[in-house]
């Protein structure tokens, strides 16, 4: 009988200490607005029709088409 109650009350406060971090997590904080990425647009644009498909490549301002 002090064996039960020893699990009952060990459970009860493992379910209290669970609840209790459960409760504790996370930023508690006002809402931050979204960031807006404004891209820039895509240049040299080249298409090449092979076999059955077509390839596309363009180039992304401040890299380098592949050779």
């Amino acid at each position: 009988m002090v064996r039960r109650n020893w699990l009952v009350t060990f459970g009860a406060a493992l379910v209290l200490m669970t609840a209790a971090l459960i409760q504790g997590c996370g930023l508690k904080a006002d809402p931050a607005p979204r960031r807006i990425q404004s891209l820039s647009p895509a240049t040299e644009i080249r298409l090449q029709q092979a076999g059955g498909g077509i390839f596309i490549q363009w180039r992304i301002p401040g890299q380098s088409l592949p050779v």
